[in-house]
C-alpha cells in the first residue's frame, strides 16, 4: 500500500475550515470544538492511549509539551500548574494558527481531561495569536 503524505497551503486549510463551518456546523464555528473532542476520543482511546492517565487529570496535563510534538512540527507548548486542578496551557511559535485550530485545541483538552477523570472542565482562552497576541494561552480548571 502506498501512502501519499504532503503538506497543503495554509490558505487551502482556511477555505476548508470555512466550508466546514457553513456545511457541517450550520454556520456555527463551535463545530471545531466538537471536532477536537472527537479527535481526542479517537487518539487517546487508540494510538495515543499511553498519554492518558485515567483518574489523574493533572498528570495528563503535565504531558502537554510532549503531546504537542506529536501533533505539530513547529513551536512548543507549556503547562504551568496553578493548583492541583488548574493551570495555564500556552502555545508558542506555532507556524500556523486560526480560530478553528484554537477551538479544536480547547475541545481536545476538554475531552482528554474528561477521559482522565476530570469533571466540570473549564477552558478560557486568555490570549490568541489570531487577535495579535504573542501566544495562544488557555486557563484551564476542573473538578
Amino acid at each position: 500500500m502506498v501512502l501519499n503524505v504532503a503538506w497543503f497551503p495554509f490558505e487551502l486549510g482556511k477555505r476548508l475550515d470555512k466550508a466546514i463551518v457553513e456545511v457541517v456546523g450550520g454556520g456555527d464555528a463551535r463545530i471545531f470544538e466538537e471536532m477536537g473532542r472527537a479527535s481526542a476520543r479517537e487518539n487517546l482511546g487508540g494510538v495515543h492511549k499511553n498519554f492518558l492517565d485515567p483518574r489523574d487529570p493533572a498528570r495528563f496535563m503535565a504531558k502537554a509539551p510532549l503531546i504537542y510534538r506529536f501533533y505539530y512540527d513547529t513551536g512548543h507548548r507549556t503547562w504551568e500548574p496553578t493548583g492541583p486542578t488548574s493551570g495555564v496551557l500556552t502555545t508558542y511559535e506555532a507556524e500556523t494558527f486560526s480560530v478553528p485550530d484554537c477551538a479544536t485545541v480547547i475541545g481536545w483538552h476538554k475531552e482528554g481531561l474528561a477521559m482522565a477523570g476530570a469533571t466540570d472542565v473549564q477552558i478560557v482562552e486568555e490570549s490568541c495569536r489570531v487577535r495579535g497576541d504573542a501566544v495562544c494561552r488557555y486557563r484551564i480548571s476542573w473538578s
